[in-house]
């Protein structure tokens, strides 16, 4: 990258995050901007025998996965406090913060919405 040989990175946070502010780089797109702004940006998968044989187990996951989403969405700084030890790179909390707010962990897709978001994920990366 700094001998000019890359004209763009994707990937994940931190990683991207970190890179963009220590380098100073302009950030061209994500999936939190433009038609993906208020799509599901994460789609938790069960197994179908944990869903027939044990509804109540799969139920309860999905409540907690979402209740801890929206707890972070409310509380980002305690949810940094909390996660930063467990990050890659030893990223600061408040960095982890920054991170978080930047995110949509407060957006649930459901019915239509969630087939119209998975209809255009799938139909973007072909």
């Amino acid at each position: 990258m700094k001998k000019g040989e890359v004209q763009a990175l994707a990937g994940d946070d931190p990683h991207l995050y970190l890179i963009r502010e220590r380098d100073k780089l302009v950030e061209l797109a994500t999936n939190l901007e433009g038609q993906y702004a208020k799509s599901t940006c994460c789609v938790l998968g069960l197994r179908g025998a944990l869903i027939r044989n044990q509804p109540e187990v799969a139920g309860a996951i999905s409540r907690a996965i979402v209740e801890a989403q929206a707890w972070t969405a409310a509380n980002p700084d305690e949810r940094a406090e909390i996660f930063a030890p467990f990050v890659p790179a030893k990223v600061t909390p408040e960095t982890v913060a920054a991170i978080l707010r930047s995110h949509t962990h407060d957006h649930h897709s459901t019915g239509a919405a969630f087939r119209d978001d998975v209809a255009l994920f799938s139909s973007s990366s072909t």
